[in-house]
């Protein structure tokens, strides 16, 4: 049986947790030589320890941070087989209600950063003998417009479009390009969409849709894409039915899926506010007994 990654060198952006975290489990199941960098270096150690992987601090948003990396693992390492650009944000809401700084975070790291990384990495591949994959994690969201998401759509779909200019631009040297694009994944990106929002505790609503598919079983779809050398993969089922959905119907995702989007996130805040409010006018502690002594 073939065995694509055993002693590859394999460098995970944003592996300290979610999807990132998961290729490195499977990763180290086959033998991989394993990297993972985390904007935070408590977070990659933490995965990273079990698996007899390095560990290293990098903000995926500095692009000197990503190269002193990439050196330095060339330096030891002498090559890089496979980068996974898995770092991302995931802000959820109005559009006039995130934070300036929240909306240039999310550029500068799901779009800006990754186009510096793949840089880096593709020099380095194209002079390497046996070339090397780049593998970047965009979304579902980038090839389908997602309401009260604009700017995660945004980036995303310059992810997809950038991954394949760059596969095209790059195949003659032997540098392979792949580009994901997942569904709903329960991890903890998703957990947290509603972080960056402009507004009160009360209005900030997570708009997880229910459960989705699991890391784990997104991280083994993506190896066997870039194994395979796949252009775009759309994971899971589910996920690549909404896609073909939206491109023999435009109308219908238009006029009936985008508005009920629209109306669920609506729903929450209105729910979330609700019980805050309710939260705040209920007597509690001493000023509770002195209304009960009352």
């Amino acid at each position: 049986m073939a065995q694509p990654y055993r002693d590859k060198v394999v460098i995970i952006l944003g592996g300290g947790s979610g999807i990132g975290a998961a290729l490195a489990g499977r990763l180290h199941g086959r033998g991989a030589r394993i990297v993972i960098a985390d904007v935070q270096h408590e977070t990659a150690a933490a995965v990273a320890e079990p698996l007899a992987a390095e560990a290293h601090a990098v903000d995926i948003t500095r692009g000197a941070q990503v190269d002193d990396l990439l050196r330095d693992v060339v330096h030891r390492h002498r090559r890089i087989d496979y980068l996974f650009n898995c770092a991302g944000l995931v802000p959820i809401g109005p559009l006039d209600e995130l934070h300036d700084d929240a909306r240039a975070r999310t550029v500068d790291v799901n779009l800006t950063g990754l186009i510096a990384a793949c840089r880096a990495a593709g020099r380095i591949m194209a002079a390497q003998r046996e070339g090397g994959t780049i593998v970047n994690l965009a979304s579902l969201a980038g090839l389908v417009p997602l309401p009260m998401g604009a700017v995660y759509s945004a980036t995303k779909a310059g992810v997809v479009a950038l991954s394949l200019a760059l596969r095209a631009e790059l195949r003659d040297r032997r540098v392979r390009v792949v580009c994901i694009c997942p569904g709903i994944v329960d991890t903890p990106l998703v957990d947290n969409t509603f972080m960056a929002l402009n507004t009160p505790d009360a209005a900030r609503v997570n708009m997880r849709p229910g459960r989705g598919q699991s890391a784990t079983s997104c991280a083994g779809t993506i190896l066997r894409a870039a194994a395979r050398d796949r252009a775009l993969t759309v994971t899971p089922l589910a996920a690549r039915l909404t896609w073909w959905l939206y491109r023999v119907a435009p109308w219908f995702y238009h006029r009936w899926l985008a508005p009920a989007i629209g109306r669920r996130y609506h729903r929450r805040r209105a729910r979330r506010e609700a019980r805050v409010a309710a939260r705040a006018a209920k007597p509690s502690g001493e000023n509770a007994h002195n209304h009960a002594a009352r």
